[in-house]
């Protein structure tokens, strides 16, 4: 019978098929005909399989991929409190962390922003920092997201080997501009969370207004 994967979880070693018939089956590493084909159990990866009753349901076993032309896709921007997506390829990380904020709304936001800046589509180990500042008498709270913003990409199946081509140059553009970015918007980033930390640093309100305008001239030229 033939049917398409439906999902598999590597670190698992399973997942499932839907068949032609529309039934669903379980499927395991183990039934792979040929075991170094697992990099193609993909979404919408095509199937040949025989069908097993089991006491848990219907498997699939005797497993063949159909090879087919495949590249890698940006996945679409999300944020995780862990350090591995639940699906696609970790390609590039780099950590940072925004200064304080009152509104902890606002210091995701920043980070969120702060991912576009270099190039990322994901922040991973999302984490909320909580510090209490004083000014005299006055105590309050500010709340600073710190994280790993990241590149992730899945490998999807393609119609031709134009689009093909087209992913491969968008794969290898993403990272070249990740790699030009990090370190310099990061690196002020940085420098803006220590002044505002230090308070005798009076550059402090410099580094924020370069910042801004470094982030508005990205934005523009993107």
């Amino acid at each position: 019978m033939d049917g398409i994967v439906v999902s598999y979880l590597k670190n698992k070693k399973y997942g499932f098929v839907q068949g032609n018939d529309g039934e669903s089956y379980f499927l395991h590493y183990s039934s792979l005909n040929n075991k170094s084909d697992e990099d193609l159990l993909i979404k919408n990866a095509k199937v040949s399989f025989e069908q097993k009753p089991t006491p848990k349901g219907l498997a699939a076993i005797k497993v063949e991929i159909y090879q087919s032309l495949t590249a890698m896709k940006m996945l679409p921007f999300f944020m995780i409190y862990t350090s591995q997506p639940k699906s696609g390829v970790v390609v590039k990380t780099a950590y940072t962390q925004t200064k304080y904020y009152k509104n902890p709304s606002e210091a995701k936001y920043q980070l969120k922003l702060l991912t576009g800046a270099v190039g990322g589509n994901a922040i991973l180990d999302l984490q909320l920092d909580k510090k209490t500042f004083q000014d005299g008498n006055y105590k309050y709270t500010m709340h600073s997201y710190g994280g790993n913003i990241a590149l992730v990409f899945e490998q999807v199946f393609v119609s031709n080997e134009d689009e093909q081509k087209k992913l491969i140059e968008e794969y290898a553009d993403c990272i070249s501009m990740f790699e030009k970015r990090e370190h310099n918007i990061l690196s002020e980033q940085k420098d803006i969370l220590n002044a505002q930390l230090d308070p005798n640093n009076k550059g402090c309100l410099i580094l924020i207004a370069i910042f801004i305008v470094l982030m508005v001239l990205l934005s523009v030229y993107n």
